[in-house]
């Protein structure tokens, strides 16, 4: 697990270690200040128990693992993108043209694929 203030400041780390190590099923923590990761070992058959004690061990230490789901990336990205193709089919033609041809294969797949999801 990764811990982006871990690798300029390698005691925040041994406060995650700390709080890891005390939730029920962890059977190992070890920290890598060169590179601000936590390495944990846990039994698999406690993966239950572990994610109700998590956020609780977490509160108690004053630590958060507050990160981006997974996909916002992508998601920011795209926006991004969406964002450009709309600024130069505003000043283009060929921009213009472009940007409808996908926006319409994009709606068509959803319809196809019965993601009907849209904006």
């Amino acid at each position: 697990m990764r811990i982006p203030s871990g690798k300029t400041n390698p005691a925040i780390l041994e406060i995650y270690k700390e709080a890891f190590s005390s939730i029920p099923g962890i059977t190992k923590v070890k920290s890598k200040p060169a590179s601000g990761n936590i390495i944990i070992h846990y039994d698999p058959k406690r993966e239950v128990e572990f994610e109700k004690q998590l956020p609780v061990s977490l509160a108690l230490h004053h630590l958060s693992l507050a990160a981006p789901l997974p996909g916002d990336e992508i998601n920011l990205l795209a926006n991004k993108i969406e964002a450009e193709a709309e600024f130069f089919a505003e000043r283009s033609e060929l921009a213009k043209t472009t940007v409808d041809l996908f926006r319409n294969l994009d709606h068509q797949l959803k319809l196809t694929t019965g993601n009907t999801k849209s904006r």
